[in-house]
């Protein structure tokens, strides 16, 4: 089901009884933009993300960085998904909590965006089970202990106590993920599984037949929704106040 902008931002203002004032003024931006203004988009996917799918493969060795699930060089990417570590839906607390100093990156902005949240060093490959628990938070690794897969469910993959591949944490290579980063997810699972109250992933899979009434059934539906919006039109201006040394070109 394709929905039109002025649509979307309809649904937006009749689904949610009482937005956030912000929420209004971003969904009002999106009818005179499709695109986000640090970023080149086209066939509905932005090129920072791209660069950011297309790198992080190259790095990772075209293998599942957790499981060691390896494809072949003519073989489709169909198991294995550029996975976020700090998810670029939320890249306006990115850009709020300053993330971007673990960031030492040196490509450019049209490359890893403006707020560096699309940089290859914020992301891992893996195959789709591990992408799927990872974001859901049920496995993280643990930097301080020499890189330990952590499985904190049921290991019905049978990876806890693995270590995580060297392509992805090599202090040798530039494009590492930095152990802030983490830190972060490992904090923020653990956060989730002990008291519930990490930072949210939320189910990005929605069905074709109604995925705004998916959203609004769900956790922080407002929230939710304005990314939603986002997604599909191109996101509205990140404020990059809380983040001096960063700004919007």
């Amino acid at each position: 089901m394709k929905f039109s902008i002025t649509a979307l931002a309809l649904l937006l203002t009749v689904a949610i009884a009482d937005p956030a004032p912000e929420v209004q003024e971003r969904a009002a931006m999106l009818e005179a933009r499709a695109c986000p203004k640090n970023a080149l988009c086209s066939g509905g996917k932005c090129y920072t993300q791209k660069r950011f799918r297309d790198r992080v493969r190259e790095r990772d060795d075209r293998r599942s960085v957790m499981s060691g699930l390896q494809i072949f060089p003519d073989e489709d990417f169909l198991l294995l998904h550029a996975t976020y570590i700090f998810p670029y839906a939320h890249e306006q607390a990115w850009v709020d909590q300053g993330l971007s100093r673990w960031i030492t990156d040196q490509a450019s902005p049209q490359s890893q965006g403006v707020s560096k949240i699309h940089s290859v060093q914020n992301g891992l490959l893996l195959d789709l089970n591990c992408q799927a628990l990872f974001d859901g938070q049920a496995i993280t690794v643990d930097a301080n202990d020499g890189y330990k897969i952590i499985y904190l469910t049921q290991d019905v993959l049978n990876l806890d106590g693995r270590t995580l591949d060297l392509s992805c944490r090599d202090p040798q290579n530039p494009d590492r993920v930095p152990d802030e980063l983490f830190h972060w997810h490992f904090r923020q699972a653990v956060l989730a599984t002990v008291k519930g109250n990490g930072q949210r992933i939320w189910d990005m899979q929605l069905e074709e037949e109604d995925p705004m009434g998916d959203i609004m059934e769900g956790p922080d539906a407002a929230e939710r929704m304005e990314v939603e919006l986002f997604t599909r039109l191109g996101a509205g201006e990140i404020d990059y106040g809380a983040a001096p040394e960063m700004h919007s070109p």
